[in-house]
């Protein structure tokens, strides 16, 4: 998690200068899971870089994986903000690289997001005039408690099942809370995967030793339907029946409750 970070001004040579990347500059970057909340580049009591790069990030290579962007950047300079959220350098080794965003959510930033030639896919951007791009969508990602920092997703959030349908769970296993990626057949947009009610057998809002219970009975094997809807909850990767690979997301989501 980032939050509320500034970056100084860099001078060099080779570089020129000026203010890059609010939370995080890098030549190589992977960032998975990750939370950039109103980082600025190049901004503090004595010093404003008008046209800094990157609000939150600048790199000149790498993958920006199931991220959350808030207000980064900002709109002190409105006619040539560069890259509110994400830049690619390019100095001072003429990278042609890619830099990646995949799976990434996105509010309230200074526009346009990305500066440098950003590669944007499978994402959510509340500024639409930069939701070009394959998979990607724009409107409001619905977060549960913005005013206090929950980014987490509310139920009927554009995010849910709406990352990228080729997702390796293998890389990434877990989201920012521990929980199992990824529930419900596609994996979300942003850092934390959507729960809701799953494994939640008796709607008391948590997960527990009277849930497991319940799941013995719902257990039906691949393919086969069990006794009562109310055994959809233990459904985790929504495929139509209860079984094994249900019940270890299950014990990840019983663990993140009682750690």
């Amino acid at each position: 998690m980032f939050r509320g970070n500034h970056s100084g001004r860099i001078i060099a040579p080779d570089c020129g200068q000026g203010s890059f990347g609010g939370a995080v500059i890098a030549f190589d970057l992977l960032a998975v899971n990750c939370l950039f909340d109103r980082n600025v580049p190049g901004y503090d009591s004595t010093y404003i870089e008008l046209s800094g790069r990157g609000g939150a990030v600048a790199a000149q290579r790498g993958l920006l994986k199931n991220c959350t962007f808030i207000a980064n950047g900002h709109s002190l300079d409105t006619t040539m903000p560069i890259g509110g959220a994400v830049y690619k350098m390019v100095q001072p080794f003429g990278s042609t690289a890619p830099l990646r965003v995949q799976n990434c959510v996105f509010e309230g930033q200074v526009s346009p997001l990305f500066g440098g030639g950003v590669s944007v896919r499978h994402s959510l951007q509340q500024e639409s005039t930069d939701a070009s791009g394959v998979g990607n969508l724009a409107g409001d990602p619905m977060f549960v408690d913005p005013a206090n920092g929950d980014y987490r997703l509310l139920a009927g959030s554009p995010a849910i099942n709406a990352g990228d349908p080729n997702f390796d769970s293998a890389v990434a296993p877990s989201d920012l809370d521990g929980n199992p990626r990824v529930l419900c057949d596609r994996v979300d947009m942003g850092p934390y995967e959507f729960v809701g009610s799953l494994g939640d057998f008796h709607g008391d809002q948590t997960i527990d030793l009277f849930d497991f219970g319940a799941y013995d009975a719902c257990q039906a094997g691949p393919g086969q339907q069990t006794f009562s809807e109310l055994c959809n909850v233990f459904d985790m990767d929504c495929d139509g029946d209860v079984d094994l690979p249900d019940y270890g997301k299950l014990q990840v989501l019983f663990e993140q409750a009682y750690p």
